[in-house]
């Protein structure tokens, strides 16, 4: 039986790893980009995304600029779907995070 903060380090990596993938939506080629310079302009690794979601929504931000909500409803759709979670209550992209956190 795995102990407790393992399934919490498998369910974060789940996590990032989903909210990586759900960049992809843009292109494999801007999704590359995005995350090469959220690393080096914020600090930002991928497999912290799901600890980090504000950061991360920060550093679209500062990016994108105008442009960041909708790939964060992308990237709320795909946490929402790939963790089988109502998105119907789902605010931001923290919140999703959040309510994946809780499921089994």
């Amino acid at each position: 039986m795995q102990e407790l903060s393992e399934v919490g380090l498998n369910q974060a990596a789940r996590l990032s790893e989903c909210l990586e993938s759900g960049l992809g939506f843009m292109g494999e080629s801007a999704r590359r980009s995005t995350l090469w310079h959220l690393q080096k302009n914020f600090g930002i690794k991928s497999e912290d995304f799901a600890d980090h979601p504000d950061k991360l929504m920060e550093g679209l931000r500062r990016i994108f600029g105008r442009g960041t909500p909708l790939i964060e409803r992308r990237l709320i759709a795909k946490v929402c779907s790939d963790f089988k979670i109502n998105a119907i209550d789902v605010k931001d992209l923290k919140m999703a995070v959040n309510k994946a956190r809780r499921t089994k």
